[in-house]
């Protein structure tokens, strides 16, 4: 039968107008179920009170005042946080303290499609008894649930979820049931377990309770959020339990990093990318970086009352060990190189950030999926291994339309970049392993390198050579060094091995190179032996010298 012109009209905009009556359904039915379960808990005799879901950008913190660094902020990828209500009425902080009868709720959407997320709950700061003071840790408190352990009922995006930190099972029941009644399924219910015997709180929740944030993080973000709204709650009894009557969780079992198989095999082909970029820089000496665990893991950190600037056991965190300067001269310039571990299957994805050594503001980086096939750059010819699985970046402060080149970017103003006479250094990032859903181990991993071309370096004479005196008495040292550089020169030295120091004193350990470029120190033996000792050499970029002196102190 023939229709006519109106009535398709009416069809096609019927059916354009469908997936939004839909949508606001859907969004009205989890609003619905969101103010049941609140209700629930209620009439369960708990306190629900609303906090509210936030972005939170460190680096902005930092520079308005409101932080006391930027914590080693993934640049580039977005965090947020939750405000959480306070007991005693104060406005709600992303800074919280806990009691163990109580629960953090979150019921919303988790993150649109990206490559990775998680959730995370840190002790930011810890009462020091022995002290007597507030000290500072931003550690994680347990282990993050990420996109590859989190209870969804389906994809692991834009999906609605209840989320409940807390130490104690009866109080997770509570949450549990009450969301089963509102009409939330099992299979969307997931608890955050704080391990009680870990964390430091009391009733009063006075100086001596842990103050805790919890964080999510996201990276490589390509879809579009669900629009959905985000509950938070601080569910509490209406009066604090005695401790007879709470049920702790024990502590969760770790999941283990590594699965046997290292990176090991491709040493000898980033050794043959460091000569193919070596051969293309002929007659530039360039500064190659020492890379190193970059911070203490949290289980141990928080032992050990160390900072470990938020971070998790989703990742293996490297940086080079040394800072550097890094100018706006064309020949100043610095290639980042290694294997790309996201196509070794050891990572989900990586990134390499630059970061301001005050403070740890990252002020430029570059994610893994721009590192694929970088290593044609200086690999030329046939090789026997797949120089697809390798990566050489450069870094420098203008690209010059280089589409393999991070840009760092020159500004004086906090947040806008970094001064040419900032001291910088460099991170690499490598999050999650799919095959153990948790950060690759240190010991499978190739680590990353980084050499820096600029200027020479200080040229030191004497160097790795042997200085000798009797036992007892102080074994002078005398070096000498020159640099094509204007301005000071410094130098420091320092035991070089660890079974060394205690052994003896150095007198001075650092000072500015002499006009006539000596350098003068003395080590004075407690016993007769031989010392290893490291002098290192900076200009006024902190272009450095590195090298070895062995002292013989002889009866």
């Amino acid at each position: 039968m023939y229709l006519n012109r109106s009535f398709w009209i009416m069809v096609v905009a019927a059916l354009l107008a469908f997936p939004a009556v839909t949508l606001h359904s859907a969004e009205d039915s989890w609003n619905k179920k969101a103010e049941a379960m609140k209700k629930s808990l209620e009439k369960k005799g708990f306190t629900v009170s609303p906090g509210k879901y936030q972005e939170v950008n460190l680096g902005t913190l930092y520079c308005a005042g409101l932080a006391d660094s930027c914590n080693g902020n993934n640049f580039n990828a977005p965090y947020h946080g939750y405000l959480i209500p306070t007991l005693d009425r104060q406005p709600p902080s992303f800074y919280f303290k806990m009691r163990r009868d109580e629960a953090i709720v979150i019921v919303g959407p988790t993150p649109p499609t990206c490559r990775f997320y998680s959730w995370a709950l840190f002790v930011f700061k810890r009462w020091d008894a022995v002290q007597q003071r507030e000290r500072e840790l931003f550690d994680t408190l347990g282990q993050p649930l990420n996109r590859y352990l989190v209870h969804t009922g389906g994809s692991p995006f834009n999906q609605n979820i209840v989320l409940t930190f807390t130490c104690d099972q009866k109080v997770d029941q509570a949450v549990r049931d009450a969301a089963k009644a509102a009409g939330f399924s099992g299979d969307v219910l997931n608890t955050y377990v704080v391990p009680s015997s870990i964390l430091r709180t009391n009733d009063a929740l006075d100086n001596q309770a842990d103050v805790l944030f919890i964080g999510q993080r996201e990276a490589l973000v390509t879809g579009t959020p669900s629009g959905a709204e985000t509950f938070v709650w601080r569910v509490t009894p209406p009066s604090p339990t005695p401790a007879a009557q709470l049920k702790p969780f024990p502590a969760p079992d770790l999941r283990v990093r590594g699965t046997g198989k290292t990176e090991m095999d491709w040493t000898p082909a980033v050794e043959t990318l460091r000569e193919s970029i070596l051969a293309t820089y002929p007659g530039q000496t360039p500064q190659e970086y020492t890379t190193v665990e970059w911070v203490p893991q949290s289980p141990m950190a928080i032992q050990s009352w160390e900072n470990s600037v938020g971070d998790t056991s989703d990742a293996a965190y490297l940086s080079t060990k040394e800072n550097f300067k890094l100018s706006d001269d064309p020949g100043d310039f610095l290639v980042a190189y290694g294997v790309n571990h996201t196509k070794t299957e050891k990572a989900l994805y990586t990134n390499l950030t630059v970061y301001t050594s005050c403070k740890m503001c990252g002020v430029a980086s570059v994610f893994s999926d721009s590192l694929d096939n970088t290593a044609s750059d200086y690999l030329k010819g046939t090789y026997p291994f797949d120089p697809g699985k390798l990566y050489a970046y450069k870094i420098a402060r203008s690209c010059n339309g280089d589409p393999h080149c991070l840009t760092v970017p020159t500004s004086e103003e906090c947040g806008k970049g970094s001064a040419l006479a900032d001291d910088l250094f460099v991170s690499m990032r490598n999050y999650l392993e799919t095959k153990t859903k948790t950060g690759p181990s240190y010991t499978e991993l190739v680590f990353d390198r980084v050499m820096h071309f600029t200027a020479s370096p200080p040229q030191v004479e004497s160097l790795n050579t042997t200085f000798s005196g009797p036992y007892p008495g102080p074994v002078p040292v005398t070096l000498h060094a020159t640099s094509s550089t204007p301005g000071d020169l410094r130098w420091r030295v320092s035991y070089e091995y660890m079974d060394d120091p205690c052994c003896g004193a150095l007198e001075p350990k650092d000072g500015l190179v002499e006009s006539d470029g000596s350098i003068n120190f003395s080590f004075t033996p407690d016993r007769a032996g031989t010392f290893y000792l490291e002098v290192t050499v900076a200009d006024a970029q902190d272009r450095q010298t590195c090298g070895e002196v062995k002292v013989v102190a002889g009866k």
